[in-house]
């Protein structure tokens, strides 16, 4: 899947550092078991991400919320159905 728009976000230009962020490789995977689980909500996968083993690990040590999830998880709609 072509990611570029995702990482054009926060990439770095010239002598401005690019802003901290989570990998969107991360997020994608996130949203794609979520939506095969039939999880829609950023709030409910925000709290799988704490408490559930498999989005646990998906996450890999890393930190999302649900605001992180639900900007991610809109901007992926948008380039999935090509709106």
């Amino acid at each position: 899947m072509e990611l570029s728009e995702f990482y054009a976000r926060i990439k770095a230009r010239g002598e401005v550092a690019g802003r901290p962020a989570t990998d969107p490789k991360i997020l994608l995977a996130l949203w794609l078991y979520a939506t095969l689980e039939g999880v829609g909500s950023a709030r409910a996968l925000d709290r799988l991400c704490r408490h559930h083993v498999a989005y646990r690990w998906l996450c890999g040590g890393v930190e999302v919320n649900h605001n992180i999830l639900a900007s991610s998880g809109s901007r992926a709609g948008r380039l999935w159905t090509g709106c």
